[in-house]
């Protein structure tokens, strides 16, 4: 879609016109002293292109005016939008879409006359798609204001067709309205928007790129577990397959694979008495047995010494 304005005029209780026309398409440039109210028309454009309260510096200007207008040129057809300038009407709109441009010229205040105002909420639902804002989800990956981005504002447009004095001699910056952060991230979120570069299209891919991005962040994420429970799960397997073997009196050869230690693991060797009971450990149960036997038999006569001396003591303080 091109755009650009064609026409910015206040006009005054009695019909008086001021502002500037005759604007073409490409570069214009609006020269003036200072306080005559070359800023202004930036507020003026935004205020008729429904912002929610008017920002237009009190003055000669806001004394003067009984109704803001512009009108924008579409391809091959023009948008007329007027504004009160009173508290009244000023959530109302004049709207209107005109295919000639002899309608346009030579805008008089008699123009509105023959229109109806229309509540600015109502107008803002359809007002975007007379501009080709078709984009109603601008989110982008890995943008630090995801949660507050959304349809494609048309008033961000506006950041994009003017160009602040201020702005023009500072080679750091490209548009009005960048002192806002929130402002700055969406006007640059929607600038291919603006270009007729791109549509709703790319900006859902771009949102699906970033959710496979986090998908396989995520899984690289698993991945690096997973080996690493590998690694201590291989540990744990090895010491007690080890142990077994020791017991049942096997060598144990360590496998290479996991898998091949959870298969030697799933299909033990049978336990056998007879693969581990050998003559020397029959030998020593029988010399640790008479051991304990003997222990057991000094253990008894402790007993008796001990029970046979309480007796003679306890004669003798009797006696």
């Amino acid at each position: 879609m091109k755009c650009y304005i064609r026409e910015i005029a206040i006009f005054d209780r009695d019909g008086e016109k001021r502002g500037v026309d005759n604007l073409k398409e490409g570069l214009n440039i609006i020269t003036g002293d200072s306080q005559t109210g070359k800023s202004a028309l930036l507020e003026i454009v935004d205020y008729c292109l429904l912002s929610s309260r008017s920002t237009i510096p009190r003055g000669k200007i806001t004394e003067f005016a009984d109704l803001f207008a512009i009108v924008l040129e579409l391809d091959d057809k023009y948008m007329v939008l007027g504004r009160p300038a009173s508290k009244v009407n000023s959530s109302k709109l004049y709207f209107k879409l005109e295919s000639s441009e002899s309608a346009i010229e030579n805008l008089q205040k008699s123009y509105f006359d023959t229109i109806s105002l229309v509540p600015r909420n109502r107008l803002k639902t359809e007002f975007g798609r007379f501009l080709g804002f078709d984009v109603t989800d601008t989110t982008i990956r890995d943008s630090p204001f995801q949660n507050k981005e959304g349809k494609a504002s048309f008033r961000n447009m506006m950041s994009y067709l003017f160009q602040h004095q201020s702005l023009i001699a500072n080679k750091h910056a490209i548009f009005y309205r960048f002192d806002n952060r929130d402002v700055r991230e969406r006007i640059v979120n929607e600038f291919p928007i603006f270009m007729g570069w791109v549509g709703g299209e790319y900006y859902a891919l771009n949102r699906e790129l970033s959710e496979k991005e986090r998908n396989l962040r995520r899984i690289k994420r698993e991945t690096e577990d997973i080996k690493e429970n590998r690694v201590n799960l291989k540990l744990k397997l090895s010491k007690y397959l080890e142990d077994y073997y020791k017991i049942i009196g096997i060598p144990f050869f360590q496998p290479e694979s996991l898998n091949e230690m959870v298969e030697l693991a799933r299909n033990l060797p049978e336990f056998d008495d007879k693969s581990y009971i050998t003559e020397d450990f029959e030998g020593r149960l029988i010399e640790l047995s008479q051991e304990r036997n003997k222990l057991s038999n000094q253990k008894l006569k402790i007993k008796r010494n001990y029970s046979g001396s309480l007796v003679k003591a306890t004669q003798f303080f009797l006696v």
